[in-house]
């Protein structure tokens, strides 16, 4: 964090710049950030920061070079979370790895990315045979993972990509819902507006169809109340409880439609 001797104790810390930091990133930016203590025994040890994106805009303040909103505590956040995707990465080659190519992997980091990062020690640790720290240094220095790195591209944008699909069936089944509440709330108003002599109509048909099939559609709690304006509604080729309606017509096959002349 460029804070050498700063803070004596975690908590200060924690306190004064991490916490005051991801909050104000999270709420100035269109980054949601997070972090988890990684802790030996009670100490923590270090911090992994995990980022999302937020559909929002950024706020004008973050964006003035002059603001003080970030200042060198609170940006080296950014920073450090890349280092710690980096620290995760090399995990459980890092012993096996020379200072020379440790220094390679951020290098290259910076240059190329995570994915490519990702890719090269995925196709090095998949493919050396001995010594993986050469394998490493050579598959980066001469873009051996291309074909790796693909994968992962194309893993990351399949993803992404049904992540839009769940996204937009969302929205259509909220579209959906809202468009049969309001046909329901339009129906339902039709119907009382009608006379005592027309709803009466349909109460009897409902009410000699509910005879009939009374122990199959008790699973409906609102079935006597809701069959007559049913029937009304499908007397005028429309619909207002589809799965009522649905029940009657492909299950019990019963007809809902009442012949008024």
């Amino acid at each position: 964090f460029g804070l050498k001797n700063k803070y004596e104790h975690y908590k200060n810390f924690k306190q004064k710049v991490l916490e005051p930091s991801v909050l104000q990133i999270t709420i100035k930016t269109d980054l949601c950030i997070t972090y988890e203590e990684i802790k030996r025994g009670r100490k923590v040890e270090k911090i992994e920061f995990k980022m999302k994106l937020q559909n929002k805009p950024i706020h004008p303040d973050f964006i003035d070079k002059d603001s003080q909103i970030i200042d060198i505590e609170s940006a080296s956040i950014m920073q450090t979370s890349g280092e710690a995707a980096v620290d995760k990465l090399l995990s459980e080659i890092k012993s096996e790895l020379s200072d020379k190519t440790q220094k390679l992997v951020i290098q290259f980091f910076e240059q190329k990315g995570i994915e490519f990062l990702e890719a090269s020690i995925k196709y090095a640790t998949k493919n050396a045979k001995s010594n993986l720290d050469k394998y490493l240094y050579d598959t980066l220095v001469n873009g051996w993972a291309e074909v790796e790195l693909q994968k992962i591209l194309d893993k990351k944008a399949n993803e992404q990509k049904q992540l839009q699909i769940a996204q937009q069936k969302h929205k259509e089944k909220e579209a959906q819902l809202q468009a049969s509440q309001q046909n329901r709330q339009m129906i339902k108003s039709e119907w009382d507006n009608l006379t005592q002599a027309q709803q009466e109509l349909y109460i009897q048909h409902a009410t000699n169809l509910f005879e009939k099939c009374k122990h199959k559609l008790n699973i409906f709690p609102t079935i006597a109340e809701d069959l007559p304006i049913c029937c009304y509604a499908v007397s005028q080729d429309r619909y207002y409880d589809l799965s009522i309606e649905g029940f009657c017509k492909n299950v019990l096959h019963i007809q809902l439609n009442v012949n008024v002349s």
